[in-house]
């Protein structure tokens, strides 16, 4: 569990974070490229503000009030199109 985590400029490359709860964790400016799996983490309220997420997985990742503002590499993000709330994503 990594709730409320300070995780920022962390380098997450190829980290399996399936599953795990990183509620309000601060993701800003981390690295999440080469295939990090955030499949069914719970991102709720988490700040991922200038996050590399080229190749990250997002299949189910729970995304509501995840803030998401000017990610690197969004286009070539894997499943984002599958991740839930996507519509209740903070992009400014």
């Amino acid at each position: 569990m990594l709730k409320s985590a300070n995780l920022e400029r962390a380098v997450l490359r190829d980290a399996d974070l399936s599953r795990v709860d990183l509620e309000f964790a601060s993701l800003r400016n981390a690295d999440l490229t080469n295939d990090a799996s955030l499949r069914g983490a719970a991102l709720g309220g988490a700040n991922l503000t200038g996050a590399t997420v080229a190749g990250a997985d997002f299949l189910a990742a729970e995304l509501a009030s995840a803030r998401l503002v000017a990610p690197i590499g969004l286009g070539s993000a894997k499943n984002f199109d599958k991740a839930q709330n996507i519509e209740r994503l903070l992009r400014e």
